[in-house]
């Protein structure tokens, strides 16, 4: 049987790695069950590849790209973004140059995961994107969270002009499929092109489940970066709200730590919330099978991973009702909590949290219907057929290479 040739462009892909990293490595992993694959990546990640290589099929082939050394140096000093077009460049003659030899059937983006510009749909060959976000702003309420808010104000600024930037009209002129993770970014895609769009989300290796826990006390988790969209404050000032004993457990590194625990000792919490910073990937699976609940409170996220994560071990997961979590819970699954103002939130998230933490057999029941999610449409085998059908029907429709 012959399969389609796919250039799979992964500026990040590194296995036993979260985030981005882990996005692109599980893309890979997925489509070379369906495809011949050439991924092109950065080289800085040839390492911790090959040393995986017993994970990789035989029809898999790698194409590693960077810089020079001297170049590598300035970019630590320069904002990432800015080696990640320099890479798109570079990448896009390279690409350019291997296909007139392979003859792609298809160019496929995967990471970064924003709506950003990218050489893929540049080159003469069929073009998908995605799933990609970043378009999601702060609720209209909550922009008192947020410390940065000039720096707020400049990104959605930025992203109201999208619409009206001629490349990124002709980049998504050249895409002949968009993938999105959640409608609020479809908001910024001229209707001309909404009918290339397609929405899902991305995967999460699927876990065996675990057993309930019996812990004494109701074990609260969160993870992610210490900035103030992330919504920590939210759930720090429900936890005043709660009647039930708890322990808070807050992984992940940011600027915002000092802020965090000064907030954590203003409001009296110092004896149950402990900061463990930036932590491997198997300390977080032990603190996420520990847990009794995973709350998630970002305010603009894609798609929120780590929630993902929590989901695979049946955990009863609660996230804020925007963004890519709004499309992952659908009460079935976890708890949403509403979004209208500060105040009616952080009483929301409180009263649900006294509600599980009671309720053994509720947490039992959402904690499977998480479990459940993951394995019928959320774990990463589902996602490689999802992805293969697509190809297939982009394939067999009659829309030019771009």
């Amino acid at each position: 049987m012959i399969k389609n040739k796919v250039l799979l462009s992964a500026y990040a892909c590194e296995p036993r790695k979260g985030s981005e990293p882990a996005v692109g490595w599980n893309w890979l992993l997925q489509m070379q069950k369906h495809c011949d694959v050439w991924v092109i990546t950065r080289a800085n990640n040839k390492t911790a590849i090959e040393s995986f290589k017993n994970e990789i099929k035989e029809n898999v082939r790698f194409i590693f790209v960077d810089y020079s050394d001297t170049v590598l140096k300035i970019k630590k000093k320069l904002p990432v973004w800015f080696y990640y077009y320099l890479w798109q460049i570079k990448a896009f003659f390279i690409a350019k140059n291997i296909h007139k030899q392979i003859n792609f059937d298809f160019a496929h983006h995967v990471t970064f995961m924003s709506a950003r510009v990218n050489f893929v749909p540049f080159l003469k060959v069929k073009s998908i994107v995605g799933p990609v976000g970043g378009l999601e702003l702060l609720p209209h309420n909550f922009t008192t969270l947020v410390n940065k808010k000039l720096k707020e104000y400049i990104r959605e600024l930025a992203i109201y002009k999208l619409k009206y930037s001629p490349l990124w009209h002709l980049f998504l002129k050249r895409t002949n499929k968009l993938i999105l993770t959640n409608k609020q970014n479809l908001k910024f895609i001229p209707k001309k092109y909404h009918s290339k769009v397609y929405i899902t989300q991305i995967g999460v290796s699927e876990k065996q489940l675990p057993k309930q826990n019996g812990n004494s006390v109701c074990k609260i988790y969160w993870g992610g970066i210490l900035a103030r969209w992330k919504g920590l404050e939210i759930l720090l000032r429900s936890l005043v709200k709660v009647d039930v004993d708890w322990e808070l457990d807050i992984t992940g590194k940011g600027a915002e730590l000092i802020y965090f625990k000064s907030l954590v000792k203003q409001l009296g919490l110092d004896s149950k919330v402990r900061f463990l910073g930036w932590i491997e990937k198997n300390e977080q699976e032990r603190l996420l099978l520990n847990c009794n609940i995973f709350i998630f409170t970002s305010l603009r996220e894609t798609t929120g991973l780590v929630l993902l994560e929590a989901m695979s071990y049946g955990k009863p997961v609660v996230a804020l009702d925007w963004g890519g979590p709004s499309s992952i819970i659908n009460g079935s699954n976890g708890i949403k909590i509403p979004v209208n103002t500060v105040e009616q939130t952080v009483n929301s998230l409180a009263e649900n949290i006294n509600k599980l933490a009671n309720n053994t057999v509720l947490q039992k029941e959402l904690g499977m219907g998480a479990y459940q999610s993951v394995k019928e449409k959320f774990c990463w085998d589902k996602k490689g057929e999802e992805m293969n059908q697509l190809y297939n029907q982009i394939l067999n429709e009659n829309t030019p290479r771009s």
